[in-house]
């Protein structure tokens, strides 16, 4: 949000300082998978850094479900990374790339590992703008929070930021086994500031809210209307209202055509349009809950807020067409007015389109609570992504009061436990939840700004953000709710077809050995498989990408040594994920050879079909 600039019961601590008042049927399910999960990727890993991958079929909505190509039933995790231009800054110290690398590897070395189904990707218009310009951390107005106005870049400027940025993290994310959704990343109509007098004109700033803080500036968030919603508004306003429009058809039409095909990509058209909606951001010149200046916002599902719902969605439909005539099989989502907030009323007016899904963020704001109430009533009616959440101590490095909060309500001073407050809604309600943020600078940061800058990031505490909670959650959820899966399933069930099984040879002393009672173990009985073929698809297109993962069938007393892999026409590869493009239509035996340490080995193939 904010940018650059297992204990019994009764209370206990563990040694991060993290305090457990009492523990629910939740927490000891939640531990115990994330336990068993732990145990079997520990014995699993082979080198020294891995990212254990998903199948990335394209997925589609019904009713209020993600669902795979089978119809069963998806629900995405992961983490926002801030914006790949501006981590390329030399002082941040991991690239997008690198980011992107560590917020996938499951290897316990890495901070205990992060299981990241989905990576959000923002893409700033201000980014766009300067990655464009050649020189990364120029700002086309001279500041860090511009381009404050829309219109600043041009298609080469995409260009250039795209194949530099955002194309090396998608083909990434395809490799591994990641969704992806790159996001519109515009707050807009706010941080007018006033060096910017000159082009925009007369404006009203708001009072200091924190240090060097140069006022929330601009026509109270109305910048986004078309000509036929601005009879109150002046000047300016609406030729900024159709510059953003220009900007937006530009973004999409260039960005929707360009990852149509590729299936694990998702579309957040636009992130946070910040007005206007009642309240004492509602229109420059009145308030349309009381018609008075300075009064209260309505609560979000106050009446004043639906007709604000149903003009935003009159305003955003020719943006959501685009990218629907570009990539209509894509899933896209949307935010609403107020930061993201108004969510609750898109069961009751829902934009046009195919797999059209919505956005909720919040942080600490009082306001939005209960969660059940404010995201989890439209949750049960159409699909949420909830993509920005979490909270900062002291309310982060900018002392932002809807950022502040702690994980457990400690110390003295705070009251509310956000990590159960995030954990039972997401429980509830089948969110798509993406937490905010997986860098040291963009608040709430995972990582300690002062103590990240040398490429080792340091983690912040557990009460201070949500970064080791989240990475706990990602880890019990690891294996709930996958593509390939029934809802009754942890693991997919593999469509192999032939399984054979070989044990090296042994000589074995002729003698007589008395009968014993034989303890139970969980060493896999001969002919047993080592591992099976868990793969994206069994059918499929000339030129689709066709991926394959492992199940690991090992005991605990036996480990995967070697995985080879025989694709079926003529390519090879080998380790815990394979994939290929087919150029030809046919049947393809698909082979997989593992190898455990005892020397067993076992060959199972899966026939994929190329049309």
């Amino acid at each position: 949000m904010s940018h650059d600039n297992a204990n019994g019961g009764g209370e206990s601590t563990n040694n991060n300082g993290r305090r457990i008042d009492s523990v629910s049927r939740r927490d000891v399910l939640k531990a115990a998978g994330a336990t068993a999960l732990t145990a079997g990727m520990a014995s699993n890993l082979i080198g020294s850094a891995a990212a254990v991958g998903i199948p990335t079929p394209r997925l589609e909505r019904d009713g209020n479900e993600l669902v795979d190509p089978s119809g069963n039933q998806v629900i995405l995790r992961g983490v926002n990374i801030a914006d790949p231009a501006r981590t390329a800054r030399s002082w941040r110290s991991k690239d997008a790339m690198g980011i992107f690398d560590k917020a996938t590897n499951t290897d316990s070395s890495n901070d205990g590992g992060w299981h990241s189904h989905i990576i959000r990707v923002p893409t700033q218009p201000q980014d766009i703008a300067d990655g464009g310009s050649g020189s990364v951390g120029s700002m086309p107005h001279g500041d860090d929070w511009g381009p404050l106005l829309p219109g600043q870049f041009d298609e080469s400027d995409l260009e250039t930021y795209f194949t530099n940025y955002v194309d090396p993290l998608v083909d990434a994310a395809e490799e591994n086994g990641t969704y992806m959704m790159i996001d519109y990343h515009r707050h807009f109509p706010i941080f007018h500031q006033p060096q910017h007098e000159e082009d925009i004109g007369e404006y009203e700033c708001g009072e200091e809210s924190f240090e060097n803080d140069l006022g929330f500036c601009g026509e109270r968030g109305v910048l986004w209307h078309g000509e036929d919603q601005a009879d109150q508004l002046d000047g300016y306003t609406e030729e900024y209202a159709a510059e953003l429009n220009q900007e937006l058809e530009l973004y999409w039409n260039f960005v929707a055509p360009r990852y149509a095909d590729r299936e694990h990509v998702i579309y957040d058209i636009f992130n946070e349009p910040t007005g206007p909606y009642a309240g004492d951001w509602g229109s420059p010149t009145s308030l349309p809950n009381t018609g008075e200046e300075g009064s209260e916002n309505p609560s979000y599902d106050a009446d004043e807020n639906q007709q604000y719902w149903d003009m935003w969605v009159d305003r955003a439909q020719p943006w959501v067409d685009i990218v629907e005539e570009n990539a209509p099989a894509s899933v896209k989502t949307i935010g609403s007015p107020r930061w993201s907030q108004l969510t609750y009323w898109a069961p009751t007016n829902e934009f046009d389109g195919t797999n059209i899904c919505y956005t909720g963020h919040v942080y600490t704001h009082e306001g939005m609570r209960p969660l059940s109430d404010s995201f989890g009533t439209a949750a049960e009616e159409v699909p949420v992504f909830f993509s920005e959440f979490g909270w900062a101590i002291d309310g982060g490095r900018d002392g932002f009061n809807f950022l502040d909060g702690t994980a457990t309500g400690e110390p003295e001073g705070y009251e509310v436990a956000y990590a159960d407050d995030f954990e039972s809604f997401l429980d509830e309600y089948p969110v798509h939840p993406i937490c905010w943020n997986f860098d040291h600078t963009w608040e709430p940061s995972f990582f300690v700004h002062d103590e990240s800058q040398d490429g080792n990031w340091v983690i912040h505490d557990y009460e201070d953000r949500p970064a080791q909670w989240w990475q706990e959650y990602l880890a019990a959820n690891a294996e709930n709710d996958l593509p390939g899966q029934s809802d009754d399933d942890t693991t997919t069930e593999p469509p192999t077809t032939t399984t054979t099984t070989s044990t090296p040879e042994t000589d074995t002393p002729d003698t007589d050995t008395p009968e014993t009672d034989t303890p139970d173990t969980d060493t896999p009985d001969s002919g047993d498989l080592v591992a099976s073929i868990r793969p994206s698809t069994t059918s499929a297109s000339t030129g689709d990408l066709v991926q394959f993962w492992i199940t690991d069938e090992t005991g605990n007393s036996t480990w995967i040594t070697d995985l080879q892999w025989e694709l079926g026409d003529g390519s090879t590869d080998s380790g815990w994920y394979a994939d290929n493009r087919y150029s030809s239509s046919g049947s393809y035996t698909v082979t997989l050879t593992a190898t455990n340490n005892e020397g067993t080995s076992s060959t199972t193939s899966v026939e994929v079909s190329i049309s």
